[in-house]
């Protein structure tokens, strides 16, 4: 799951979006999750954090593991997502990039910490929490799950206000988040949610053997296109098998479709044979 907003750099939207997600979470029942927040600053005042936290390092390398030094030499910023325990416990005596942002960015951030604290978002400051890539700026998130695993981070999102430029395009500033379709359904196990109930079909259709199994496409479609919920057999099931799966479908109407004609067949009343062309019209409202 995407969600992009492309072309306004109102820390507004920031907030928007990371509320997007949090309301997302709240609704499927998700209550044993966090989010952490940060700014990585801008191209005015990164530079400079960057030099600092690269001397830092370059004091502490002795100290560093083979995974720190590889992300030093490529993204020094990287080295905050390093998975050493002993590590991440010395990078605490790091610089942290919120000290070194600037008037802009500082307020930007104000504003997004505003606006999350006005709508009731819970979140938690992590100075730590960066993105390698050069085309993000300012603010950065991740909803992190119940999960106690590398899947507890289930959505992660930013600023990205240089990526379009970078790519060839106008300076376009842009904002959004990545979110895992698995890790939510993990998040939701972890938390004991319930699936949600899918929804049943009200006809279903089957075919036997010898009938013209091509009558059945435009008789979905035509179903669905009058706001009814219409399903059909796809695995190459006996009639036997089509009528049991259309009871577990939910379905209250089955069409069986044979060679001559159709039978309409309803809960609690007599099956009912009708032509091919009547099918849609005895069960259109």
């Amino acid at each position: 799951l995407s969600v992009e907003a492309i072309g306004t750099d109102d820390p507004a939207i920031d907030a928007e979006i990371v509320q997007l997600y949090d309301t997302l979470l709240r609704r499927l029942g998700i209550a044993s999750y966090r989010l952490e927040l940060n700014s990585i600053g801008c191209r005015g005042c990164r530079p400079a954090y960057i030099a600092a936290l690269t001397a830092w390092l370059g004091e502490h390398a002795h100290e560093l593991d083979d995974e720190a030094k590889q992300k030093l030499a490529t993204s020094p910023l990287r080295v905050f997502d390093v998975k050493s325990e002993r590590t991440r416990a010395l990078l605490e005596g790091a610089p942290k990039i919120g000290d070194s942002l600037c008037d802009a960015c500082r307020e930007h951030f104000a504003a997004v910490r505003a606006d999350l604290d006005a709508t009731g978002v819970a979140y938690e400051l992590v100075p730590t929490l960066v993105r390698g890539l050069d085309y993000y700026s300012r603010t950065t998130w991740e909803f992190i799950g119940p999960m106690d695993n590398e899947n507890s981070t289930i959505s992660g999102g930013g600023r990205y206000d240089y990526l379009v430029e970078e790519i060839g395009g106008p300076p376009t500033p842009g904002v959004g988040f990545g979110a895992g379709i698995e890790r939510l359904l993990i998040a939701m196990e972890e938390e004991g949610v319930a699936d949600a109930e899918a929804p049943s079909a009200e006809v279903f259709i089957a075919v036997e053997p010898d009938a013209p199994r091509e009558l059945v496409p435009p008789l979905l479609k035509d179903l669905r296109d009058a706001g009814i919920a219409a399903d059909t057999d796809y695995a190459g099931r006996s009639l036997k098998g089509q009528l049991t799966q259309a009871g577990r479908s939910g379905a209250g109407t089955t069409v069986i479709v044979r060679a001559e004609d159709a039978l309409i067949r309803r809960q609690g009343a007599q099956d009912e044979p009708v032509a091919h062309t009547d099918v849609l019209g005895r069960l259109s409202p």
